[in-house]
């Protein structure tokens, strides 16, 4: 039990420090790298490989979504970047489909509520557009947070 606590801190640990670095750079330039993405996740899906810690249906998930993202993507001409969809894909790598489906829609929630936020306010209008990764970060440490807490108690 222990241990799959401290592997489960280091992985998500893992995926909080790329995502501030993601962040920073999204934020900074309006853009992010997607070598680095594809890095994590040739690194994480070896690393899981190695480690059986995850079923084989879960790679189908993460390689079906990531494909699935970038047809949305594609379809929506580029209303959800490019770069947000390694960056979310290379998060699904390295955590699981189901976990990052909850810190994406976590983010997603975030994201509105800043939205809204800055609609009523009128310091920003329906075309203007925002950097996403950051609110992912504040996504998954949310969520991350709360499976802490859940576990230790």
């Amino acid at each position: 039990m222990a241990d799959d606590l401290v592997f489960n801190v280091l992985i998500r640990t893992a995926a909080l420090i790329y995502l501030a670095f993601a962040s920073a750079d999204d934020l900074k330039n309006r853009s992010v790298r997607p070598l680095w993405a594809m890095i994590l996740s040739a690194a994480a899906i070896i690393f899981h490989l190695f480690t059986h810690s995850f079923p084989v249906t879960e790679y189908f998930l993460v390689i079906g979504s990531g494909i699935f993202l970038f047809l949305i993507s594609f379809a929506t001409h580029s209303a959800i970047g490019a770069g947000d969809c390694f960056v979310i894909n290379a998060c699904s790598c390295l955590l699981s489909f189901s976990e990052e489906l909850s810190c994406f829609a976590a983010g997603l929630l975030f994201c509105a509520i800043w939205s809204a936020v800055l609609l009523l306010t009128k310091k920003a209008g329906r075309k203007d557009t925002l950097p996403f990764i950051p609110f992912l970060l504040g996504g998954h440490a949310a969520v991350f947070t709360a499976e802490l807490f859940s576990t230790i108690h």
